[in-house]
């Protein structure tokens, strides 16, 4: 398993700050998944699957 944050204050501040990728276009993960509800979690869960796997 791989640790993307392994300091919990920057996994908190990756999940509140903006972010350019097209997925969340300027904003942050949490608004997406708030604004989109299952599928905007789904949609950050296989983003972060895919960061930790090296394909992004």
């Amino acid at each position: 398993m791989v640790t993307l944050f392994p300091i919990e204050s920057e996994a908190l501040t990756w999940l509140h700050g903006p972010h350019k990728n097209l997925l969340f276009a300027g904003r942050s993960p949490l608004d997406l998944m708030q604004d989109s509800g299952f599928e905007g979690i789904k949609s950050v869960r296989t983003y972060l699957d895919a960061w930790s796997s090296g394909s992004i």
